[in-house]
């Protein structure tokens, strides 16, 4: 017998079409399109090797089978033609969703949502990597995650999400802000403040100046407490107290008053007398004009 077509081989995309089984059948029903004539000896037959051909398993729903074709007369004589049929898959996954890239304080809540991907062939095997880039401090920084789908037969695609965090948050202060004060003759002690903030442990700086009046209880302190946390961001309050001594000292006893008094003065009363800033001493002087006569 005459094989007058040789069988051909066809490779189809895995998923291309709506049952690649029917299009394996198909390609067996139709040998490959192989034809053959018959011959002098009368009607001819047609065989296959393997008797029944099975896709080899390969990746995913991928395989092939080699199918040899006999055509063989009624006198026994036979021709042969050989094809290969196989099923690959070159086409990568495709992300149905990636997470959107955001922004976020370092104090917010940071979703890592997982990616989304399809295969026109099986199933998907995921990975995700993540890259930190820190810039500047701990609290700012730029995460970068790699979403990589592979399917069975190895091919892969990748997407990126980017997630910026950041630190652009003062710290706090947690006790009331002192206000500015005027004291008499001398300050109070400096308030204790403490703060807190969002991302980082932070300590309070307190630093104080003073500025020296005319006489020891007048003076000006500015007080300044500071607090900066990691990443620089600043909070600060300052407040002015002012000591003043406006009030004059008091003598303690009751105060003599001018007299009259014949031929000879009385001693003169000693007096002491108090201040409310300092110590004080009274100073005492007398001036005698004399008249015209001794007495």
């Amino acid at each position: 017998p005459v094989i007058t077509a040789e069988a051909a081989d066809e490779t189809i995309e895995c998923g291309d079409y709506s049952s690649d089984a029917e299009e394996f059948a198909a390609w067996l029903e139709n040998r490959g399109g192989a034809t053959g004539d018959i011959d002098a000896c009368g009607d001819v037959t047609w065989s296959t090797i393997p008797a029944n051909p099975a896709l080899s398993d390969g990746c995913g729903e991928t395989g092939d089978v080699t199918v040899t074709w006999v055509l063989t007369d009624e006198c026994g004589l036979t021709s042969s033609t050989t094809a290969t049929f196989t099923i690959e898959d070159t086409t990568v996954p495709e992300f149905t969703m990636v997470p959107e890239n955001y922004t976020a304080e370092c104090s917010d809540a940071h979703p890592l949502e997982m990616a989304e991907a399809e295969d026109i062939c099986g199933v998907i095997e995921f990975t995700v990597e993540a890259d930190t880039t820190f810039v500047g401090c701990t609290s700012n920084y730029v995460v970068e995650r790699t979403f990589t789908a592979t399917d069975a037969c190895g091919n892969q695609s990748s997407a990126q999400q980017f997630i910026t965090i950041q630190d652009t948050t003062a710290p706090e202060f947690a006790e009331a802000l002192p206000g500015d004060l005027t004291f008499d003759c001398a300050a109070d002690d400096a308030a204790v403040l403490t703060a807190t903030d969002n991302c980082s442990d932070v300590e309070v700086i307190f630093t104080a100046d003073t500025v020296a009046g005319d006489c020891p209880n007048r003076y000006t302190i500015t007080r300044m407490w500071s607090v900066t946390d990691d990443c620089g961001n600043n909070s600060s309050h300052t407040q002015v107290v002012t000591v003043v001594d406006e009030i004059a000292p008091e003598f303690n006893e009751a105060l003599p008053a001018d007299v009259t008094l014949d031929c000879a003065a009385d001693d003169a009363a000693v007096l002491t007398a108090t201040d409310n800033c300092s110590d004080v001493e009274v100073i005492f002087t007398a001036d005698t004009v004399a008249g015209d006569c001794p007495n």
